[in-house]
């Protein structure tokens, strides 16, 4: 698809299975004014350029929210890349799905009275004024000394197996990864509300892939690993709490980097160094982006060796 020529009215998020009432909405707004995939089914990259584009040029993104979307990491990623681009989020749910901790005070039409009716509000808001800024405020959190604590002891147990790692101490790094994995969980199980828990147990997994596939991380080879999945599941739950947080963000990234999806690792270790400017791991994970996604290029633009045949 072309990419438009003008800022359109909204972007719309839905999951495969909405895509009906979807489509509805992209008729109220008008076909010309809002982006609407068609795509039945989702694979492959998170964020591609043409979904960057979209989102970017559009002045809100509508998320049909429902069971089947809350399931979708496309849907997760599209509606995390508008919050963190400043884009206002007007949700409609179609069923009792609870829409994401972040999401709960902002605008939202339910979906399952009058369809018509909730269609036509959609598409009023949307090609309506809208507020300057995003739908997202920074997390206010109270002071926790004993979260603050435990979280601190934990990130620091977490590089200390990272440091036994690189030295050669595979066995050591090994048992403390077990007892992290264990330990991370209990924090995020105590602390469900708080995203900074969350975001320590995502990145206790992201380190058992680095275990196990540090070699292939090295050379820039893709990952194929389950818990790829599992680790990208458990940054998006902390993003649901907390869009904005750098570290989930970050990690966000690095496990799409790690599976070689690299539009969405660029833009979500660029979120990271947008939020923290000074984030040294983020800088470090973004210049690992770039350089793979040069070295690609290169590759392709590589001549074959073949002669040409006249």
């Amino acid at each position: 698809m072309a990419k438009p020529k003008r800022s359109l009215d909204a972007f719309i998020s839905h999951s495969s299975a909405n895509k009906d009432y979807a489509a509805s909405i992209e008729h109220a707004i008008g076909a010309k004014r809002a982006w609407f995939d068609r795509s039945d089914i989702r694979l492959g990259a998170l964020l591609g350029r043409e979904l960057l584009t979209h989102i970017r040029k559009s002045r809100s993104l509508v998320l049909v929210w429902s069971g089947a979307a809350s399931g979708s990491p496309w849907v997760q990623s599209e509606w995390i890349a508008a919050a963190n681009l400043g884009k206002p989020i007007v949700s409609v749910k179609l069923d009792k799905t609870p829409l994401p901790q972040c999401l709960s005070n902002t605008l939202w039409q339910p979906g399952t009275s009058s369809r018509k009716s909730s269609i036509a509000e959609i598409a009023r808001t949307v090609r309506g004024p809208l507020a300057r800024g995003g739908s997202i405020s920074p997390s206010m959190r109270t002071p926790d000394p004993k979260l603050e604590a435990e979280r601190d002891r934990l990130g620091r147990a977490q590089a200390s197996m990272l440091a036994d790692f690189d030295a050669g101490a595979t066995a050591s790094a090994r048992r403390q990864q077990r007892r992290l994995e264990r330990e991370t969980k209990a924090l995020a199980r105590k602390y469900p509300l708080d995203s900074r828990a969350a975001t320590l147990w995502a990145y206790n997994e992201k380190n058992g892939v680095i275990l196990d596939h540090d070699a292939e991380i090295r050379a820039g080879i893709k990952i194929d690993d389950k818990r790829l999945d599992e680790a990208r599941w458990r940054f998006l739950h902390a993003l649901w709490l907390d869009p904005l947080d750098a570290e989930a963000l970050n990690g966000l990234g690095t496990i799409a980097w790690f599976g070689h999806d690299l539009d969405t690792a660029e833009f979500f270790v660029r979120a990271a160094l947008r939020r923290r400017p000074d984030y040294v791991d983020a800088r470090h994970d973004l210049a690992l982006v770039l350089r793979l996604k040069r070295d690609g290029r290169l590759r392709a633009e590589r001549p074959t060796g073949r002669r040409k045949v006249r």
